[in-house]
């Protein structure tokens, strides 16, 4: 199928976004467990040299330890000294009607 075509609505146009290599590092991370494999996968994926996803790799693993610093462990609601507020869940019940008993 084409980029474009003509409905009876019009021309309809479909835009093709290729997959990034952050994306293709995500699904080589599902697939496999060792860095090698992931990095193979990756580049395979994308078409591109494995130094190219190694490099990516690692620019996203300095991302992530800068992130896990900067966030904290717990937020709470309030002036300081106060005591954390309670978060309540509740579980909306579904409407789907049961299936009946068979007599």
């Amino acid at each position: 199928m084409t980029g474009s075509w003509r409905n009876k609505h019009g021309v309809w146009r479909v835009r093709h976004e290729p997959p990034t290599v952050q994306e293709a590092i995500a699904a080589a991370e599902g697939l496999a467990d060792d860095l090698e494999s992931q990095v193979d996968i990756a580049s395979s994926l994308m078409g591109v040299t494995p130094e190219v996803v190694r490099a990516e790799i690692s620019k996203m693993r300095r991302l992530q330890t800068t992130r896990q610093t900067v966030i904290p462990s717990r937020f709470a609601a309030g002036p300081r000294g106060a005591a954390p507020r309670a978060v309540v869940v509740q579980r909306v019940p579904s409407r789907r009607p049961t299936a009946r008993p068979a007599i």
